[in-house]
């Protein structure tokens, strides 16, 4: 027997019999792709701290029903593999010597470590990660769990942005994707992304507030699943990622028409990004590719027909509906087909600059909130929990504010949770345009400050107050 194979059997079957962490490191220094003993199973868990899960929206209308068997069988042959094309054999025979390298240097550089994690319905799941919270840097307790795009392993994806700007992160692998066990469907998907998350909070004890999900292309799915059931969490990341699948597909299979492939993805690659982001509060950030060639559908016009778009407008839409109405809507798609450079000139030429747009928001922020904490607490008096974060979907814009008004402080809004990035869909992201994700609380803490004032019925408070309002007010009619 070859004597390199010999110490790796060794070493796996003294793995098998003692789960330890040493034993573990040097068996995962070896290249293969055979499941390894696991270091955390989600089934041990309690049930009340694993996920609760949120029924998802059926959307294959019911006219399909007989191509159901058809469909089924579509699915688990040709549209599994193109879907996600790295659980293809090929894929994962040619990603592995370079996933080998790259994870070595990662363990060089970063101390990274190679674990496996057990689903909730027992299927293995392939991660690594770097803790940097050691390090002198304040970066390094923030974790980034990384989900990767339909043909991404962790070690050679999306992992190094985030590690070069100082942070933790954990990536893992998709079902049938390197080590990891089963195939991509969703059901698997989320339960994959489940254990990694789990793993995070009650393995690593990282605390959900700080923890980013970072989802790059088909990722999204994983990483708006996971914000949806988890939404404590520090922030979502979206780059280069789509509402749904249905108008990517009309064109997958053109030999059978449009019918079949958006059926199949209705009824078993149900993406729906649109309805799990909009069930998650927290801060978001949604970055689209300048030259995507993958999620947009019209090569003439990829900038306006890029899906990503529409998980901007959808998330705007949900979070401010009175922001909208026709002539608002015409603005943002404007401001949606314009390039990085001419949205910034947009910007300043109107005036939508924080300097002037912060202190409306607060002004607004700030009457919603104490209306909601009147109608909500008024025989206990305000407390400071109910005021952090706003609700959605939010009541700015309804009434009391011109179609002016409202034209600005949307487009102020998609500013702040869209950002456009130079390149094609596979290039590497800049690192520059990986940044927190915004959130509604960062105008709110001065807000908290006057709330506090007025809960202690100060007379000085309230006439600084008045005049705050009148000045705020005044630039809103200037931007205007």
């Amino acid at each position: 027997m070859n004597p390199y194979y010999k110490r790796f059997v060794i070493t796996y079957l003294n793995a098998e019999d003692n789960l330890d962490q040493n034993l573990i490191d040097a068996l995962t220094l070896y290249g293969f792709r055979y499941p390894w003993p696991a270091q955390f199973d989600v089934r041990d868990l309690e049930p009340s701290l694993r996920f609760e899960r949120k029924a998802g929206v059926t959307r294959c209308e019911e006219s399909y029903s007989i191509l159901v068997p058809f469909l089924s069988f579509l699915a688990n042959t040709v549209g599994v593999r193109m879907v996600y094309p790295g659980c293809l054999g090929v894929f994962n025979s040619w990603a592995l010597e370079p996933r080998m390298k790259a994870l070595e240097a990662l363990r060089s550089k970063y101390n990274a470590r190679r674990v496996g994690l057990i689903t909730i319905e027992g299927l293995f799941v392939e991660a690594f990660y770097v803790d940097r919270r050691r390090d002198e840097s304040e970066n390094g307790k923030t974790l980034v769990i990384c989900c990767e795009g339909n043909a991404g392993f962790a070690e050679i994806g999306i992992s190094g942005v985030p590690l070069s700007s100082g942070l933790s992160i954990l990536a893992w692998n998709h079902p049938g994707f390197g080590s990891s066990m089963g195939m991509p469907f969703p059901e698997q998907e989320v339960n994959a992304v489940e254990a990694v998350v789990l793993f995070a909070i009650h393995y690593l004890h990282f605390e959900p507030a700080d923890i980013r999900l970072f989802g790059w292309s088909i990722g999204g799915f994983s990483a708006t699943w996971a914000a949806m059931h988890l939404p404590i969490v520090g922030g979502l990341i979206l780059d280069a990622t789509f509402d749904t699948l249905d108008e990517l597909s009309r064109n997958a299979l053109p030999f059978i028409g449009e019918t079949i492939p958006v059926a199949l993805v209705q009824k078993f690659f149900n993406l729906n990004n649109i309805a799990q982001i909009t069930e998650y509060p927290g801060p978001i950030r949604i970055i689209r590719r300048s030259n995507d060639e993958v999620i947009s559908t019209n090569a003439d016009e990829q900038r306006l027909s890029n899906r990503g778009n529409y998980l901007v407008f959808g998330l705007l839409k949900y979070r401010f509906p009175h922001l909208f109405n026709d002539d608002t809507e015409v603005l943002l798609w404007k401001y949606l087909a314009m390039d990085k450079a001419e949205q910034e000139s947009y910007l300043a030429k109107h005036g939508i600059v924080d300097e002037v747009m912060a202190p409306i928001l607060q002004h607004e922020f700030r009457k919603e909130m104490l209306e909601f904490a009147c109608s909500e607490d008024d025989a206990s008096g305000l407390t400071m929990d109910v005021h952090r974060s706003l609700s959605f979907p939010s009541h700015l814009g309804d009434g009391g504010i011109s179609d002016a008004m409202k034209r600005s402080v949307l487009i102020y809004l998609t500013s702040k949770y869209f950002v456009e990035a130079k390149g094609s869909h596979c290039t590497t992201l800049d690192q520059a345009d990986f940044q927190e994700p915004w959130s509604e609380s960062l105008v709110l803490c001065r807000s908290q400050t006057v709330i506090d004032s007025q809960a202690e019925g100060s007379s000085a408070s309230d006439d600084f107050d008045d005049s705050a309002d009148e000045r705020e007010v005044n630039d809103w009619e200037k931007v205007a």
